[in-house]
């Protein structure tokens, strides 16, 4: 089990096993999920990929 989850690459969404057993990732029910107004992050998409630009700029 634990190796095919290393080699899968993705989370697996099954309920009956504790993936935190096998691989350092929190269980489903740790992760928060927020709405995302997607006309609202559509609208200010050049912002925000300006803004990352800006932030990886002045991390080198």
């Amino acid at each position: 089990m634990q190796q095919r989850l290393v080699n899968g690459f993705r989370r697996p969404s099954r309920s009956d096993i504790q993936v935190s057993d096998y691989l350092a990732l929190p269980e489903l029910s740790d992760i928060v999920v927020v709405e995302v107004d997607e006309a609202a992050a559509a609208a200010n998409r050049e912002g925000f990929l300006e803004k990352v630009r800006e932030l990886a700029g002045s991390a080198q």
